[in-house]
């Protein structure tokens, strides 16, 4: 597959979405040679041990051990087609983000029905475990006959279940993480959290690098909205 970011070499602990198994990389390839290390945007082949080949299934993903977490509730915005049938409110989808295939049930937000052409708010509760971040793209077939109506973005990969007392509340959320204002980002995640918030949390929901949680923790700091 494609390495999305970071990096990865032999003797790296790597852990398998969803099973949540760590592993350990025991060679790596790239561009059908043996390397070292393979880089963010290259094709890479990774050689585990601790596994079966036959226990890897399309749809499974690597990532940095304990760093992330699989999920089934997320929230997006969807883009319909202009051919596409309307899109009602509770209506299964088929479900595709990278290599993934699963179904989802679409809750539309301050909506019953998306009309052709349109984009919208709105809660995907999937059938199945994946890993996803923000900013990840899929694509959405209508289950029956199974066109391609749509796609869309991951807004937030670990969304809570549906309230319509937290609609308003939501929708004023899921604008502030479209904005991509990191600081602004992070200010809503504090506000909206009932216990504080870790880094781990943070890095988990966001996907962001340590130093880039820093930067924008320090920043809401020292304008005295949040605390260490």
């Amino acid at each position: 597959g494609t390495l999305i970011s970071g990096s990865v070499g032999a003797d790296d602990q790597v852990e398998l979405f969803p099973s949540r198994q760590i592993l350990r990389v025991r060679g790596v390839q790239s561009g059908g040679k043996t390397a070292t290390r393979a880089t963010a945007g290259q094709r890479t082949a990774i050689n585990l041990a601790g596994i079966e080949h036959t226990a890897l299934k399309r749809g499974m993903a690597l990532a940095t051990p304990n760093r992330f977490r699989a999920t089934k509730r997320i929230d997006v915005r969807l883009q319909l087609l202009r051919a596409a049938a309307p899109l009602k409110h509770r209506a299964r989808v088929h479900f595709h983000a990278n290599t993934s295939e699963t179904i989802a049930e679409a809750h539309l937000y301050n909506a019953r029905e998306l009309k052709p052409g349109e984009t919208g708010l709105a809660h995907l509760r999937l059938s199945d475990e994946i890993l996803l971040l923000p900013g990840d793209r899929f694509i959405i077939r209508q289950f029956s006959p199974v066109t391609t109506i749509g796609g869309g973005i991951t807004l937030d990969a670990q969304a809570r279940r549906p309230s319509a007392k937290d609609a308003a509340n939501r929708t004023v959320f899921l604008e502030t993480i479209e904005r991509d204002d990191r600081v602004e980002i992070l200010a809503a995640m504090i506000d909206r959290s009932r216990t504080g918030i870790t880094q781990n949390e943070i890095a988990a929901r966001t996907g962001w690098l340590d130093a880039e949680i820093q930067a924008a923790s320090q920043k809401l700091i020292a304008a005295n909205r949040a605390k260490n």
